[in-house]
């Protein structure tokens, strides 16, 4: 079953340093979009580089696309940042803005776009419909005692 847990209208998500985004909804849309400028700049998310760093190139697409306002994001003075894409570069280059913002925004957005990619496990199992192959044990063995 797709459990729809995304929001359909822009909302605030608030992160550590008393910073606050307004972000669109993380859906199938943004996801493509995010994938289309990272073709056009001369990325490919699809080669053979590191994964870590091609999901980094991904979320940090997702976010140029997704942040559209955010409070407590300020320059060297007291001035408020404007939201660019090098601002939210270096936003983002924050340890805890990233865990943050990785957890709360991109993790459920790609875990409702993996959900309902007509791909869902057999119902009691990835390998409920496989032929069995191990053979059956000899001999019997007690359970570990709990702990």
């Amino acid at each position: 079953m797709l459990i729809l847990r995304l929001k359909s209208e822009p909302y605030w998500l608030d992160l550590p340093l008393g910073v606050r985004l307004h972000v669109l909804p993380f859906g199938r849309a943004l996801g493509q979009a995010a994938r289309e400028d990272i073709a056009t700049s001369g990325g490919d998310e699809d080669d053979d580089e590191d994964p870590g760093m091609r999901l980094e190139a991904i979320c940090l697409a997702v976010a140029k696309r997704g942040i559209i306002e955010w409070e407590g994001v300020g320059t060297t003075g007291d001035d408020a940042a404007d939201v660019t894409e090098t601002n939210i570069e270096m936003l983002l280059d924050n340890p805890s803005i990233w865990a943050t913002f990785l957890r709360d925004y991109i993790n459920p957005g790609f875990g409702v776009i993996t959900e309902g990619n007509v791909s869902a496990p057999s119902p009691n199992g990835t390998s409920e419909k496989a032929r069995t192959t191990a053979r059956t044990a000899r001999v019997s063995v007690p359970s570990a005692p709990p702990a």
